[in-house]
């Protein structure tokens, strides 16, 4: 999969699969709406790594990467006046790092980082969100 996230280039090789056994786009009505959805696949994969097989939390990993790119271009959508939108942008953009970081762990490229490595600074970004969805 493509490591890189910057600008509007987010090639990956996982587009149009569906892991979850449901379709359902990801166009958000509203930050606070894709945040649930963040949180939710957050804590489907933290306990993926809590078990004894990591291989349970690979299809939500992938899954979250659609919401999270999905949840970057409607930040990007967002009125440039929009308060803190800077701070909502550089909480997704960790994410995307943070979890594409466990996915290449997962995947046994260079670089990447066991889901304890990150847990922190993924649930710190999800609570900057969560701020600013109010």
């Amino acid at each position: 999969p493509n490591t890189e996230h910057s600008g509007d280039d987010h090639g990956d090789s996982h587009d149009g699969e569906d892991h979850d056994g449901e379709d359902h786009d990801h166009e958000f009505e509203s930050l606070s709406e894709a945040v649930k959805e963040i949180e939710s696949l957050r804590d489907e994969i933290g306990e993926g790594f809590k078990g004894e097989d990591a291989e349970i939390a690979h299809g939500p990993l992938h899954h979250i990467g659609e919401v999270l790119i999905a949840t970057e271009e409607m930040v990007a959508e967002m009125e440039d006046s929009t308060e803190n939108k800077a701070e909502i942008q550089a909480a997704v953009k960790t994410l995307l790092d943070d979890f594409t970081a466990v996915d290449n762990a997962l995947h046994g490229v260079d670089g990447g980082k066991e889901y304890s490595e990150v847990s922190e600074s993924i649930d710190s970004a999800i609570e900057t969100l969560k701020a600013n969805a109010e």
